[in-house]
C-alpha cells in the first residue's frame, strides 16, 4: 500500500491516518479482474445540488470553507494550504514510476475530457436581423490559495 504524506495534517488517531492509503492489489487472479475493473458508483439524486453548496460557499468564504470541508470530508485539520516547490519535488521523487504514470494518465484523460467541452460560437439567425448564440467559456483558475473556481450560477 502506498501511503499519502500527512506531514500537512493534524490526525487525531491511527483510524484517520488508515483512511489516507491506497490498496494496490498486483497481479489478481483472472477470476476478480470483472469486479475490480468496475467503476465505483453512487446515487447521484440531489448531488448537483449539493456540490452547488459547497462551491457557493467556497466561493464565499475560500480558504476558510476549504478548511472546514476537509475537516468534515477529510477527519483533518489542515496546517496550512499552500505546498512549497521543495515539498513537490519531494512528493514527486517519493512516488513510484507505475503510480506517476498513473497519475499522468488520469490528468491526461481530465484534460481531454474538458477540452472536448469547448465548442465554437454557432450564431442562429432565428429573423431577419436577430442573431442568437452559445458561447461556451473556458475560465483558467487562479492558482493562488485563496481563489477558488467560479460557481456555475456566475455564467
Amino acid at each position: 500500500m502506498y501511503s499519502i504524506p500527512a506531514n500537512h495534517y493534524n490526525l487525531k488517531n491511527h483510524s484517520q491516518k488508515s483512511q489516507l492509503s491506497m490498496k494496490i492489489i498486483v497481479n489478481p487472479p483472472r477470476k476478480d479482474w470483472t469486479t475490480l475493473l468496475l467503476r465505483p458508483s453512487m446515487e447521484a439524486k440531489g448531488l448537483e445540488k449539493n456540490v452547488q453548496k459547497i462551491l457557493d460557499k467556497v466561493k464565499e468564504k475560500g480558504d476558510k470553507a476549504i478548511r472546514s470541508y476537509t475537516k468534515q470530508f477529510d477527519g483533518v485539520s489542515v496546517r496550512k494550504m499552500q505546498v512549497s516547490d521543495k515539498e513537490i519535488r519531494q512528493a514527486i521523487k517519493s512516488l513510484p514510476d507505475e503510480l506517476k504514470k498513473a497519475i499522468e494518465q488520469a490528468a491526461s484523460n481530465i484534460r481531454k475530457f474538458h477540452e472536448t467541452q469547448v465548442s465554437p460560437i454557432e450564431v442562429i439567425e432565428t429573423q431577419p436581423g436577430i442573431s442568437c448564440w452559445r458561447k461556451s467559456v473556458a475560465t483558467a483558475w487562479d492558482s493562488s490559495p485563496s481563489r477558488a473556481p467560479p460557481s456555475s450560477n456566475a455564467r
